[in-house]
């Protein structure tokens, strides 16, 4: 098996399920390098290469008046914490959200938003090596679309009980509504969030009717860690914000939105990684 790029040597031990081993003496040159590519790329997509050509490389959904903006750092956070460990992830996310706060961001730095990037690098990682000890290997398809259709159940219904009787600004990812008989409230939001876990279904089963052995990464288990690590993000950045804005409106209210937007983020995300996966192992490889 002969590598062809010094940059992906991390990758070069990563097969299937990706079995990347560190130097227990420490980080290779190798591994340095890409660790600095990694966090390179966090930050052009981060903001750095709307900040240099102003072309936006973030999503920003419209929640009726305030907007969530769906960003793909976790692209690379995720690849860090999986193939240079959840040790070098943490590394490469603090890494990134400093240079972020230095060079773009600015004002009063926070370390719960710190914390939040943080755990999207280490978090992955850390999930990936309970794989491997207690040495899972079948596909969890099955018990990832259950998942997915009672958690979009629940924001649904979630979403429907903490809009009622609340101001606009409160009601910004309010779906449906049982007030005064059952209706639509924002029907695109609904339909786009339906489709999301359509598309996440859809591509779990495209993707274990591949070969494992033609792509270095496991969709479901991406989705699964990238997932969880959304929606920890999810609760830290919530809760600082809410620190931030003074405990205006109850800490719940600040979560809603960023508990709705992974079902967007992660099928992306999570394509990205595993279609990355079978490139690298088609073009980095014999």
């Amino acid at each position: 098996m002969v590598h062809r790029g010094s940059l992906l040597h991390p990758l070069r031990a990563a097969s299937g399920e990706m079995e990347v081993k560190m130097k227990r003496k420490g980080f290779s040159t190798q591994t340095i390098v890409f660790g600095a590519f990694l966090v390179t790329i966090a930050f052009l997509l981060g903001g750095g290469f709307q900040r240099v050509t102003g072309i936006p490389t973030s999503i920003k959904l419209n929640f009726g008046g305030a907007s969530q903006s769906i960003g793909f750092t976790a692209v690379p956070l995720v690849i860090a914490s999986l193939v240079l460990g959840p040790f070098g992830g943490l590394i490469v996310a603090a890494l990134y959200d400093t240079l972020q706060y230095l060079l773009i961001t600015g004002g009063v730095w926070n370390p719960i938003f710190t914390l939040s990037e943080i755990v999207v690098g280490w978090l992955p990682g850390m999930i990936y090596l309970g794989f491997k000890k207690v040495n899972l290997t079948r596909s969890i398809r099955r018990e990832l679309v259950a998942f997915l259709v009672a958690y979009g159940l629940a924001m649904i219904l979630m979403t429907s009980v903490m809009g009622q009787g609340q101001s606009e600004a409160q009601r910004v990812v309010q779906m449906i509504s049982f007030e005064n008989g059952f209706h639509i409230v924002n029907g695109i939001l609904l339909g786009a969030f339906l489709l999301a876990i359509v598309l996440s279904i859809v591509l779990m089963f495209f993707f274990s009717h591949k070969r494992s052995t033609e792509g270095l990464f496991s969709f479901d288990k991406i989705y699964l860690v990238t997932f969880l690590a959304m929606i920890l993000r999810s609760l830290i950045s919530g809760y600082g914000l809410w620190l931030y804005m003074g405990k205006t409106v109850p800490l719940i209210f600040y979560w809603l939105p960023r508990f709705v937007t992974p079902m967007f983020l992660v099928p992306i995300v999570s394509f990205a990684i595993t279609g990355l996966g079978y490139i690298l192992k088609r073009y980095t490889h014999d």
